[in-house]
């Protein structure tokens, strides 16, 4: 049979040797398509885990953000707050120094009216104190010196009060201070 139809099996051997390099090459082709099955399943599961880090980063760094947006707010509140402070408490330390300012030239008003050994000058009449229109003279009597000094106690009693009421106008617009006794025995004395 082979003999009589050569032919044929000639195509029979093609169609096999064709079957087997199909066969071997469907094996091949099923071969690599597992290999990229399992290459893509890796990148895949790779794009995966990448993904989820970055959404952690992420989240990670709009908490920080919050977090130093709130930090940053409280301090710029906090430096708010300092610069009034600051701003009110200079405008008190001014106010503090005009009034010690007025203490002081009221002492020296006193310590002037304490020196002078002529005719006090009326403590109300600045020009004639600034003026100095009284000079220093020597005092030949007792009774010339008791006349000029009661004069002299009169007028300096004027800027005493005149003190007190500058000291009682500070003592209500200042803070008391934690162990100023000093200020409470002047107080005892009056």
């Amino acid at each position: 049979m082979k003999n009589q139809n050569n032919d044929d099996y000639s195509e029979v051997n093609e169609i096999r040797d064709r079957h087997r390099t199909l066969d071997s090459t469907k094996r091949y082709l099923m071969k690599k398509k597992v290999e990229l099955t399992e290459m893509y399943e890796q990148k895949r599961t790779d794009v995966n885990n990448y993904e989820h880090k970055m959404e952690n980063k992420i989240m990670k760094l709009n908490n920080n953000i919050s977090k130093l947006t709130k930090l940053n707010e409280e301090v710029e509140a906090e430096k708010s707050t300092l610069q009034s402070n600051e701003e009110e408490t200079s405008a008190k330390k001014w106010e503090q120094i005009s009034e010690l300012s007025q203490v002081i030239a009221a002492i020296d008003m006193i310590e002037n009216l304490c020196s002078r050994k002529d005719q006090p000058v009326d403590p109300h009449d600045d020009v004639a104190i600034c003026d100095g229109i009284a000079a220093v003279e020597e005092f030949d009597s007792f009774s010339q010196c008791e006349d000029i000094a009661m004069k002299q106690l009169e007028f300096i009693g004027y800027y005493m009060k005149d003190f007190k009421a500058i000291l009682d106008g500070f003592k209500t617009t200042s803070k008391p201070r934690a162990g100023n006794t000093a200020e409470d025995d002047s107080d005892e004395d009056d």
